[in-house]
């Protein structure tokens, strides 16, 4: 992938309106994923994106900054040592949940829709663990009232997610 990168960069550097040229960016992204160039992958989606925005591939290109902003939030250590990505700042996260989101919402039809739909149901439930790994923070530390506000946040903003329960466990116990 690294040598098909360099050509595919040249290719569009020299040929940038030809008919390949959405192929071209299209096979870039792609590229960049399996090399695990995550940013670069989400930055070549979003110039796809504002290049070809009525492209009928447009919810390939951001499915896959949506992927990629998943995948960079990770990190090498993360995979070694299966880490819990809810102690983690939600950072590129965030931005794969509205990736996502665009592509629930604008591409009901997409074949990309129902990976979507679970990534964004996993990502929800990481929020609200995350959430609730502070609140239980506080508790630990006699912050009740800060514990209070965000179980309550928890169960207002994530009452779908498994970690409400327990969110509102933790508020009766206060």
């Amino acid at each position: 992938y690294s040598s098909a990168i360099k050509r595919l960069e040249a290719l569009d550097t020299l040929y940038p309106f030809s008919p390949h040229a959405k192929q071209t960016q299209l096979y870039l992204i792609f590229s960049y994923f399996k090399t695990s160039d995550y940013a670069q992958a989400a930055a070549a989606s979003m110039r796809y994106i504002h290049l070809y925005p009525r492209d009928r591939h447009v919810d390939y290109a951001y499915y896959m900054k949506g992927v990629a902003n998943f995948e960079q939030q990770r990190g090498t250590f993360a995979r070694i040592f299966n880490l819990d990505n809810a102690w983690r700042d939600p950072g590129t996260q965030l931005s794969s949940y509205q990736d996502f989101l665009a592509v629930t919402n604008k591409f009901p039809h997409s074949r990309y829709y129902s990976d979507s739909l679970k990534r964004m149901i996993y990502l929800r439930n990481q929020f609200a663990q995350r959430e609730l790994h502070i609140a239980n923070f506080y508790m630990e530390r006699k912050r009740y009232v800060a514990a209070l506000e965000r179980a309550k946040y928890v169960i207002k903003h994530y009452s779908q997610a498994p970690q409400a329960k327990k969110a509102l466990v933790l508020s009766k116990r206060i």
